[in-house]
């Protein structure tokens, strides 16, 4: 899962995507076409950012993230494998080093019921998905 982690940002992770994530991911400004308001934009997702050329007249400039349908789709299921592959990592971890504190203060027993709770149901899945994947592969 590390080795996934790691060959997937390397590979696919670019500034100018990881900038706009990240304005997206905390809720800045996001327009769902550019062009409206930049003619030089192409008509698609813009995020505002701060300038890259400072200015007191324009402290802000808007960011288009070109990108048609199919691309969108691919990068959401990217962050969806990273948020499973973090979640199972964490769970993991916490499995392996505090199955007792789940028994005992937690009343999760076994502590691999853990992964029956809704926020990491995803996860099982994920986790399957890639020992199905894995049961598949050729030799």
């Amino acid at each position: 899962m590390c080795r996934f982690m790691v060959d997937e940002c390397r590979k696919n992770q670019q500034s100018y995507g990881i900038d706009a994530y990240n304005r997206i991911k905390h809720n800045l400004a996001f327009v769902p076409n550019g062009k409206r308001y930049q003619s030089q934009l192409p008509y698609s997702p813009a995020v505002l950012i701060p300038n890259p050329i400072p200015s007191p007249d324009h402290p802000y400039a808007l960011l288009g993230i070109p990108m048609d349908d199919k691309a969108l789709e691919n990068r959401c299921d990217a962050l969806a494998s990273v948020d499973a592959t973090l979640r199972a990592l964490a769970s993991l971890y916490v499995l392996s080093h505090h199955a007792e504190f789940l028994r005992t203060a937690r009343q999760i027993d076994p502590p691999s019921k853990l992964l029956d709770a809704p926020p990491l149901q995803g996860v099982l899945k994920f986790m399957q998905h890639l020992s199905d994947k894995l049961d598949n592969a050729p030799v």
